[in-house]
């Protein structure tokens, strides 16, 4: 009977795994760790990192301990990473268990030898104490001219030395001190006549001292001579712009104009791009900024420089520097990167087909062209990163909480028909980084979004700032493939200063969503909205302050949704102007409007922008285009 029950035990556990497997469990958990340093010495700190564990069900816990081979378990603590300090010499069996939410576990173990601290060195000998002299010039002066006092003639062997000058007064060292300033060389103006007792001071890193002391004695200055006026009128030739032409002194002695504003501010498209100013010119990175011209695009990719396949890949760009790699047909798997002096493009052999996943923690100047992307990952530091003209089977992920102007760059790239992403976005954008002054350096330029897929388009969040979504393709994303999980083409909850820039939004059920304010202002100018019908709201406003939202078309119906956030929080100082609004505003929540400045919602001939979305304008979509 007891043989019967294990039996059927047995068969009720396959079944559980079976049914565990086909709902997608995720694989066990894989344990991986290093240390540093490679050969501590006793009463050092050995800094030992799980984080290349995986453990894809979480809660994970990390568990470690010294396991020597003649037995018994000591433990070391627990943690994705540790920091120890052996006490003993010797080599410690270091063994790292990963146990994940459901209770299986994997373990890993690296031996770490400790060495004895080395004795000390014997301390050198103590230097000579220092000698104190200097030198000065001019040696006459008067009130009002500089005094070079130098004491590179002194001596001093125990470093760092300081120099300290006083006026020591005719009662000497012992009364009252007037302290000059400090430093091997000072600059010093006296304004008063007399003998000035002038002692220096030199005290090394022992607190050895050396003093001497001159008299310098400073005469009266003469009254210096007027200074020269040619035209007469009261403002001196050195500050007159224009010394022959007498004018007010209020205005330097003549009408000058004032100078012109800056480009990215004068109202002028200047590089005759469509656009104009900041922010909706790209080419301006703030309002001061006196030129208005486009950085220039990445340079495409070149001819192949290197050849590699899946077999030498890692190697072949551990070699390059600056170069392009061509690669075989295959899969490669996930490509953990690197960092370079100068871009490494990777990019296919002409008529490959090649499949990569991501994964760059501070890589940088890398550039993936062209590819098969099976999800990719960014954070830590990594900077100067482009992909570009990629085909994304997964979502990327991009963590700016390290990243501060990463320039890292998603252009003319595919996210069709994606199912739900791990942050909702088929692109996330998530963290704030770490000068909160300075934007993290994210683009997102010139890609198609949809149709198809169960998840959101671009979705920015946790304090990400500056965010640039620039002339991208949002279509046929829609709630009805996306069952209980909301989708949208692109949805904020805590961004900063997002812009978004000559985006075409057609055949969606919605459009932007910040249902819980983004964070700080957002500015939308030159983007195209189309409505289906299914839901007009294609800006979607809950609780944010300060968006501009300006020269823009909502056609077939469109309209602006301005309410209360999920929290109940009313939206504030929102401004919307030129617009070509079919649908108008529609204010939510009895939502107050004392603060808003809003225009108009005219039907059509109000749109006053740039060009570069009427490529993606077809006949019935164009409603306002008048430039088109």
């Amino acid at each position: 009977m007891g043989r019967l029950l294990i039996l059927i035990l047995l068969a009720l556990m396959a079944l559980a795994a079976s049914a565990g497997a086909a709902q997608g469990d995720p694989p066990p958990p894989s344990a991986a760790f290093t240390f540093s340093p490679l050969a501590p010495v006793t009463g050092q700190p050995v800094h030992f990192d799980g984080s290349d564990s995986d453990c894809l069900r979480p809660p994970c816990t990390y568990t470690w301990t010294d396991q020597p081979p003649g037995g018994g378990v000591w433990p070391l603590g627990t943690g994705e990473t540790l920091d120890f300090t052996f006490r003993g010499v010797g080599t410690k069996y270091v063994n790292l268990t990963v146990r994940d939410a459901r209770g299986r576990t994997d373990s890993v173990e690296h031996d770490v030898i400790v060495s004895a601290v080395p004795p000390p060195d014997e301390p050198p000998p103590t230097p000579p104490a220092p000698t104190a002299a200097f030198s000065y010039s001019p040696q006459s002066p008067a009130t009002g001219q500089e005094v070079t006092f130098d004491a590179s003639i002194s001596t001093c062997s125990a470093t760092p030395c300081s120099y300290a000058w006083e006026d020591d007064g005719p009662d000497a060292i012992g009364g009252t001190q007037w302290p000059l300033g400090s430093g091997q060389k000072l600059k010093f103006t006296f304004s008063g006549v007399g003998t000035k007792y002038v002692r220096l001071t030199v005290t090394d890193s022992l607190n050895q001292k050396a003093t001497v002391e001159h008299n310098v004695v400073v005469s009266s200055a003469p009254p210096p001579p007027p200074p020269p006026d040619a035209d007469g009128d009261g403002v001196p030739d050195s500050s007159d712009q224009c010394p022959n032409q007498p004018g007010p002194a209020n205005n330097n002695g003549c009408a000058v104009p004032p100078p012109p504003n800056p480009q990215c501010s004068d109202g002028v498209d200047n590089d005759h791009d469509g656009l104009t100013d900041y922010p909706a010119d790209p080419g301006c990175s703030s309002a001061s900024d006196n030129d208005e011209t486009n950085a220039p695009p990445p340079p495409p990719p070149g001819n192949c420089d290197l050849h590699a396949t899946t077999a030498n890949f890692a190697s072949v760009f551990g070699s390059a520097n600056g170069q392009t790699i061509c690669l075989a047909s295959g899969n490669y798997g996930t490509w953990a990167g690197g960092s370079k002096s100068s871009t490494v493009t990777v990019q296919p052999e002409s008529g490959a087909n090649v499949t990569m996943g991501l994964d760059f923690a501070g890589d940088d100047h890398i550039r993936v062209d062209g590819m098969t992307v099976s999800g990719a990952w960014l954070r830590g530091p990594t900077h100067d990163v482009t992909v570009s003209n990629s085909t994304f089977t997964d979502a990327a992920t991009i963590e700016t909480s390290s990243m501060a102007n990463a320039n890292v760059v998603f252009d003319r790239d595919t996210f069709a028909n994606l199912g739900q992403a791990r942050f909702e976005g088929r692109v996330s954008v998530f963290g704030g980084n770490v000068n909160n002054a300075v934007d993290d350096g994210v683009t997102i330029s010139n890609s198609v979004f949809g149709p198809g897929g169960a998840s959101d388009g671009i979705q920015i969040v946790g304090g990400a700032r500056g965010v640039r979504i620039v002339g991208n393709e949002f279509k046929g994303i829609k709630q009805s493939n996306c069952g209980a999980v909301h989708c949208d083409p692109v949805q904020f909850y805590g961004a900063v200063n997002t812009v978004l820039i000559d985006n075409y939004f057609h055949n969606n059920s919605t459009g932007i969503m910040t249902p819980d304010g983004n964070g700080d202002a957002m500015t939308a100018t030159n983007n195209v909205w189309v409505t289906d019908g299914e839901y007009p709201d294609q800006i979607a406003i809950g609780g944010q302050s300060g968006d501009v939202i300006s020269h823009n078309v909502f056609a077939g119906g469109a309209r602006i949704r301005i309410g209360r956030s999920n929290g109940g929080t009313y939206s504030s100082n929102e401004t919307a102007t030129h617009n070509v609004l079919e649908g108008g505003f529609y204010f939510s929540e009895s939502q107050p409007t004392s603060t808003f400045t809003l225009s108009d919602n005219p039907s059509s001939g109000a749109y006053a922008g740039g060009t570069g979305r009427c490529a993606y304008a077809t006949p019935g979509n164009t409603a306002g285009l008048t430039d088109c």
